[in-house]
């Protein structure tokens, strides 16, 4: 967030901001306008109704077949270490968070590491 100076802002007290962070703001900005997002009362609000799926106890979700799904696919993974098919898998880019917990690991490790964590929630 800091890697280019601090700019004060102007009319606001304490407030600063970087090149970098224009950047996010313009690319939000951008975003939002392209999926009918507003600015309003200082929060994206869609204007547009989005569908979403009802996850009320109703739908039976099974954490089992879930979980073994889920390790059978990291499993998989583990057989083909490569980067590029690690990072187009959905199941693969799903543990990108545990990935970059264990950040000083390689690739790989990392994802072994995520495998076995996984396997502790069985």
């Amino acid at each position: 967030m800091f890697r280019t100076e601090l700019e004060k802002i102007q009319g606001q007290k304490n407030s600063f901001t970087t090149e970098v962070l224009k950047r996010y703001k313009k690319s939000l900005e951008e975003w939002a306008e392209k999926n009918s997002f507003k600015f309003k009362n200082g929060i994206y609000i869609s204007e547009k109704k989005i569908e979403t799926e009802n996850f009320n106890t109703k739908n039976n979700f099974n954490y089992s077949d879930f979980h073994r799904e889920f390790t059978n696919k990291i499993k998989e993974l583990l057989k083909n270490p490569e980067p590029e098919v690690i990072l187009k898998s959905d199941w693969g880019l799903s543990i990108l968070p545990i990935l970059a917990f264990f950040k000083n690991n390689t690739l790989f490790d990392s994802l072994k590491l995520a495998y076995n964590q996984a396997l502790r929630y069985n």
